[in-house]
């Protein structure tokens, strides 16, 4: 029962680092470095992905690295992070996750 509730957060945790940090990275990127500071789409994201990239950097310090926080409180403790990765590798892909693939899946 334990065993299950811990890889049942794991999975949660590691969706939602995909699912909304990681997969809107490429976008935070291509944002800042294509629209001008002016531009309204720019003003209009930028209270969103303000801080985004910050958290993910320190989530990459803190939570997923071999000596972070899933890796040591999870059950297969330092295996914990290329299981789920593993598992992420064969279901999870941007191309997929993406606006119009996206949408049609749902």
């Amino acid at each position: 029962m334990v065993h299950k509730l811990f890889v049942e957060r794991l999975v949660c945790l590691q969706s939602y680092l995909l699912r909304t940090h990681g997969a809107t990275e490429p976008y935070i990127i291509a944002t800042n470095r294509h629209l001008s500071k002016i531009h309204p789409i720019q003003r209009l994201l930028c209270p969103h992905l303000r801080y985004t990239m910050q958290i993910n950097s320190l989530a990459r310090l803190a939570l997923i690295n071999a000596s972070g926080t899933i890796n040591t409180s999870f059950s297969p403790k330092k295996y914990s992070m290329q299981l789920s990765s593993d598992a992420y590798a064969r279901d999870w892909r941007f191309d997929h996750e993406a606006l119009p693939a996206d949408l049609v899946s749902r």
